[in-house]
This record gives structure tokens, sequence and C-alpha cells, in this order.
């Protein structure tokens, strides 16, 4: 039986508050991972426990039925 072991690594202290001061600056989860080379989840836990007042990006893509559409096909 094989074993798969997933080797986390902690943020230090410096990443923490460079990361923190990039959210507060507001650049997005994404753009700080690529700055500071951590992962977006890494930047996105960070920001959910730290700073769970700054907003987060909506994200995703825009909804291909307008509002009439939607109306249409719940009648």
């Amino acid at each position: 039986m094989l074993s798969t072991t997933i080797m986390v690594r902690s943020l230090s202290l410096t990443q923490q508050n460079t990361i923190l001061s990039l959210l507060d600056s507001g650049n997005s989860d994404e753009a700080i991972a690529k700055q500071v080379g951590v992962s977006p989840s890494a930047v996105s836990k960070l920001h959910s426990k730290k700073h769970s007042t700054l907003s987060k990006g909506i994200g995703g893509h825009p909804s291909k039925l307008s509002s009439t559409n939607i109306q249409y096909q719940m009648d």
C-alpha cells in the first residue's frame, strides 16, 4: 500500500505581512500569490482568516442569460 504525503509549508511572518499589505492595497489574491511566490489558496486562506472584512473579488464569468431571458425561462 502506497501512502501519499502532502507537504504543507506555513507562511513566514514576512510573507504574511506582505500579503496583508497587498490585500489592503486592493490587489487580487492571484496577483499577490504570483508576487509573493505562494499558492493562491494560501493567500485566500490568510485573506479569510485575517481580513474577513475586506471584500473578495467576484470572479467567474458574466452571466450568459440576461434578466429577461431568466424571467422567460421561469414562466
